[in-house]
């Protein structure tokens, strides 16, 4: 049921109502007191400027700014096939640590040498898999 109502009035976020509220506000105290507009005129025109600019700050402020929010958020699982490069030696029978670029950013991640060989700081590694929050790399060729 929630969705029915969710499109025709997804512009009643509290900022929309906040900038609804402040310009009836500020268009009734305009009409107030430079218009000779009766009580009942002075609140139809101030609210029909409210929900004329509410409708504008939608489309112009709101909607755009919804389309443009990305998250920099991410699962271990999301790291196989990724490249990285060892920042802590990651030897043969123990763990380093891997730098791998992901969402814009740079995540250190807790590294293992899937063929059991020790792999140096600064060499180039594939992530094979994850297991235990541990992920399992191997070195690129070349």
């Amino acid at each position: 049921m929630g969705d029915l109502f969710a499109a025709p009035l997804s512009f009643l976020q509290p900022i929309s109502l906040f900038v609804g509220l402040s310009l009836f506000g500020g268009a009734g105290f305009i009409f107030t007191n430079w218009t000779s507009f009766t009580y009942f005129e002075t609140l139809l025109s101030a609210a029909m400027v409210a929900l004329i600019g509410v409708v504008f700050f939608y489309f112009i402020v709101i909607r755009p700014s919804e389309r443009t929010e990305s998250s920099t958020g991410f699962r271990l699982d999301d790291l196989v096939g990724k490249q990285g490069e060892v920042w802590i030696t990651i030897p043969s029978d123990g763990f380093g640590e891997v730098v791998i670029t992901i969402a814009g950013g740079n995540t250190n991640h807790i590294a293992a040498s899937i063929a059991g060989k020790s792999i140096p700081e600064g060499t180039k590694v594939l992530v094979k898999e994850v297991r235990d929050h541990v992920i399992y790399v191997q070195q690129l060729e070349g």
